[in-house]
């Protein structure tokens, strides 16, 4: 029996890293690298639909009407508080952009320039920090474990394919 679990144990090992860079698209893929099909194909979601991943975390969770309207709102806040600093940074970096085309761009000019668009995004995470904060106040205790489950799979999705392998997840 411990030899069958070590056994199983040194082939998750050593699956695990092969699997994690064929989810990310290959050693150029990287973190940001979308995973093509792999989180949402149990829903039958496609990759860039937020209302369809929206109403599958609301099942997963299992939240009320009052909840979902009460994401709405906030959902409604984060855009309205959001869009308006995007459209800043978008413009500071073509600015900055455009000083640094220069043959000698002025390095106060674009340190400023720099430190701007680093206030605005520093709101930006202020916001979604808020955001997240508010909704899981929504939430049970029951549902805010559930979504700290999600989050802790989220932060690893290679371990569920290596984990049904050993025979630990279904």
């Amino acid at each position: 029996m411990k030899k069958a679990l070590v056994l199983a144990v040194v082939l998750a090992i050593s699956v695990v890293p092969a699997m994690a860079q064929q989810h990310r698209g290959g050693a150029g893929g990287g973190q940001g690298a979308p995973a093509q099909g792999f989180a949402w194909d149990g829903f039958g979601l496609g990759e860039n639909d937020p209302g369809a991943a929206r109403q599958a975390l609301a099942r997963y969770l299992e939240l009320t009407p009052e909840q979902m309207a009460a994401w709405d709102e906030l959902l409604a806040t984060l855009r309205s508080t959001v869009a308006p600093l995007h459209t800043q940074i978008a413009a500071l970096q073509e600015q900055l952009q455009q000083l640094l085309a220069e043959a000698n761009p002025d390095p106060a000019a674009v340190g400023a320039l720099v430190i701007q668009i680093k206030k605005l995004r520093d709101q930006v995470a202020a916001a979604h920090s808020a955001y997240v904060a508010g909704f899981e106040a929504l939430l049970s205790p029951e549902q805010l474990a559930k979504l700290r489950a999600l989050r802790g799979f989220a932060e690893h999705p290679e371990l569920g394919p290596a984990c049904r392998l050993v025979g630990l997840c279904r």
